[in-house]
């Protein structure tokens, strides 16, 4: 079994099925309605496949439903003799030409029921976001490496005084900013002037850290807000991370997606916390920010921490 597979995992996407199955009545709350659309279009589930390859379905009464599981464990519950998959859930799409009803999430447990319309309206969501592949991506190592100096200071002097989080997003939809990219081994050997493709990096994600009892994804305004946080995940708990630039809407992707807590900004400095529900409000403003000031993409790279140019 896949590490990717080990590593599945929706708490939140599971706490928020739970709480909207005791709502009273059959319809949705708006709010919750809005919540589980943006959860629903980043999640990653895991399907079962029989030996033939095809996808197994479960039947309720003379209705069919595609089967998805938030967690290895919960697959495991309902199944030990077919094979786990992962699935984006935005791939159910598919199904809606066939006679299948619906997604039904852990038939076993929780048997949450996500309806054709629903399935819909979370493709429209996955739709809207940034088309990232249509971004500038050619760029001199020269040009890349010139990035270790950005500041940010407008971005700083925000974070260092009372401002909405639209005034945030607004700035770091702007910014070029920093995280921490987790990799399963060391890839110092593909590198060239300090550069490093992503391709050549056996990643493990985002780099996380635990902070005031959330698990948080690491998000800097600068490379010397980076240097502390990397020496101490490098030195103090023997993991190998590289920086990278990232952009505040595929960060905030990467924080869904991996189920964390919260993202927080410059570690050790600020300590700025937005938590996940907040950003889970916000993601259509900032999608719609990150749409109208994101120009130049930089993610397929990361650095080595430390390099001097040749003179």
């Amino acid at each position: 079994m896949s590490m990717e597979l080990l590593h599945i995992r929706n708490n939140h996407l599971e706490t928020l099925l739970e709480k909207i199955s005791k709502e009273p009545g059959d319809t949705i709350p708006d709010d919750r309605a809005s919540e589980l659309i943006v959860e629903l279009s980043l999640a990653v589930l895991i399907c079962p496949i029989n030996s033939r390859g095809e996808i197994k379905l479960v039947k309720s009464g003379s209705q069919k439903f595609v089967p998805a599981f938030t967690s290895i464990d919960d697959f495991m519950a309902f199944s030990k003799r077919d094979y786990p998959m992962s699935w984006e859930f935005v791939r159910y799409f598919e199904f809606l030409q066939t006679d299948v009803e619906g997604v039904i999430i852990n038939p076993n447990d929780l048997s949450f029921i996500i309806g054709l319309d629903m399935i819909i309206a979370v493709l429209e969501k996955f739709l809207g976001f940034t088309e990232f592949d249509k971004l500038n991506l050619n760029f001199t190592h020269e040009e890349l490496n010139s990035l270790r100096e950005v500041e940010n200071p407008n971005l700083q002097k925000l974070l260092s005084s009372p401002c909405s989080r639209m005034e945030l997003y607004e700035e770091m939809s702007k910014s070029l900013l920093f995280s921490l990219m987790g990799a399963n081994k060391k890839a110092d050997k593909y590198a060239e002037n300090g550069i490093i493709p992503i391709n050549k990096i056996d990643t493990a994600g985002l780099a996380t850290m635990e902070e005031f009892g959330m698990e948080c994804g690491l998000l800097f305004t600068s490379y010397n807000y980076l240097e502390p946080v990397y020496s101490f995940l490098t030195n103090n708990q023997n993991r190998i991370v590289y920086p990278h630039i990232i952009n505040i809407e595929l960060m905030v992707k990467f924080i869904i997606q991996l189920d964390l807590d919260a993202l927080i900004i410059n570690n050790a400095h600020q300590n700025y916390i937005i938590k996940r529900q907040e950003l889970l409000q916000d993601m259509d403003d900032i999608v719609k920010l990150c749409r109208k000031n994101v120009k130049d993409a930089y993610f397929d790279y990361a650095f080595q921490m430390k390099y001097t140019p040749e003179k």
